[in-house]
């Protein structure tokens, strides 16, 4: 659980939301902090999370993003790092827990 004060670094831009996480989103990034330490994942980051949750292949990622299929899996592997997870499902299932992400249930 987050210690009542705001971590170092944050004192300003941080909003508190109700899981008690401090969260900023800037235009290129979006810092969270879960059990006290604080995870920066960039737009391009995200966004490529949020299509694999929905069930994109890394091909189809690309071509939306504009991006080369090697770009997306880097991505993706650094998303997967930065939030501690062991693999692609297990990043997904982290930022849908936290509420980084939603999945559209067609």
């Amino acid at each position: 659980m987050v210690n009542e004060h705001i971590p170092c670094g944050a004192r300003r831009g941080f909003k508190r939301d109700n899981a008690k996480r401090y969260v900023v989103m800037s235009q290129n990034s979006l810092k969270l902090s879960i059990k006290d330490e604080l995870i920066e994942l960039s737009r391009l980051e995200l966004d490529c999370l949020k299509l694999a949750a929905n069930g994109h292949r890394t091909n189809q990622i690309g071509s939306e993003l504009n991006a080369s299929e090697k770009e997306v899996e880097i991505l993706l592997y650094c998303a997967e790092r930065k939030l501690g997870a062991k693999n692609r499902l297990h990043a997904i299932g982290i930022a849908v827990s936290q509420g980084l992400i939603g999945i559209d249930y067609k």
